[in-house]
């Protein structure tokens, strides 16, 4: 007969680090459910805020609207009323005494002021016209610019003319050599 063999294994489970990984993935869980939490929370303040200034546009149209028509009523009420045109007019004499009395108290500095302006202007016009350097570079400079405008203009030129062909590179190299030369000796 033949003799029965029987295997028996034993396993012995180490279930710390199972309970590691659960509390670990609770713990992200939390977090995850936290910030979800501040994302709504900041989602409805920034819809609170787009409402309260939506609010107040129509508030400030509406009261844009009242003021305007106010200014219509009391055009036309100062048009066809004598008491009412008698105001305005006193008004108007009124804004122009007070403008009257703002320019007597700070109209001497306002004319120190305009004159010192004046002054430094008439020193600049008299230390350019002086300079016997100033209007040759301003003239080179006008020149050199012109040059720059017209190498930039024949490059384009070459380059629109192949109708999107690459220009010819001896054309480009011409055309640096001489914006070179103009930097060398402008003149």
């Amino acid at each position: 007969m033949a003799k029965q063999m029987k295997a028996v294994i034993r396993a012995e489970v180490d279930p710390s680090g199972v309970v590691k990984g659960v509390s670990k993935a609770e713990a992200e869980l939390k977090r995850l459910n936290a910030t979800a939490a501040r994302t709504a929370a900041a989602t409805g303040a920034t819809a609170a805020l787009n409402v309260a200034s939506i609010a107040a546009n129509m508030v400030g149209k509406a009261a844009g609207a009242a003021a305007g028509r106010a200014e219509e009523i009391e055009k036309m009420a100062t048009t066809f009323n004598i008491d009412a045109a008698n105001a305005a007019t006193m008004e108007q004499i009124a804004e122009f005494r007070r403008q009257e009395q703002i320019a007597a108290a700070i109209g001497p500095d306002i004319a120190a002021s305009i004159r010192e302006r004046t002054r430094m202007r008439d020193i600049e016009a008299q230390r350019m016209a002086a300079d016997p350097l100033l209007g040759p570079g301003v003239g080179n400079f006008m020149v050199g610019q012109e040059l720059m405008n017209q190498t930039g203009r024949a490059a384009l030129d070459t380059g629109i003319s192949a109708a999107g062909a690459i220009p010819p590179i001896e054309s480009i190299r011409t055309m640096i050599d001489e914006f070179r030369k103009f930097l060398r000796n402008p003149f």
